[in-house]
């Protein structure tokens, strides 16, 4: 999976624009996102801590390195344990990414672009999910 299919997904699951979870700030809702972003690039990807941060810094023009990211890893693993809201995130978060990522292991012909444009064209969370979840029906039933 890529990185950017995982920033796609946070970005709508809280209905911001892609650039604002990379913004310089220590406000805690920004750092919570980009956090959970970083702990679910390690968790769907195969990518080194360098890589992630190489992406972040790439994407928001600012310095990260692994450490930053190491850190944001455990600080959620941490949070997933005691916090409600966090969990309840990481959780939607990681049923889209799953579908995503079960979808694209079947060998089917919708391409990660096709994926990408129903996350980017959804208006809501819920529709989103709607929207996925008739995609992988089509599929399963080979009406792709």
């Amino acid at each position: 999976m890529q990185l950017s299919t995982i920033h796609a997904v946070v970005c709508e699951h809280y209905k911001v624009e892609k650039e604002y979870i990379f913004r310089r700030t220590r406000k805690r809702e920004v750092v919570e996102m980009r956090q959970i972003f970083y702990y679910l690039c390690k968790k769907f990807t195969k990518n080194s801590l360098e890589s992630i941060g190489q992406y972040y810094s790439e994407v928001s023009n600012n310095i990260y390195n692994h450490v930053t990211v190491r850190h944001a890893k455990n600080n959620i693993e941490g949070l997933l344990e005691s916090n409600w809201d966090i969990r309840e995130n990481v959780a939607d978060i990681t049923n889209i990414l799953e579908s995503i990522k079960t979808s694209t292991e079947v060998g089917f012909s919708t391409t990660k672009e096709e994926l990408i444009k129903i996350i980017l064209d959804t208006k809501t969370f819920g529709e989103l999910i709607e929207n996925l979840k008739t995609k992988l029906h089509e599929i399963e039933d080979g009406q792709f």
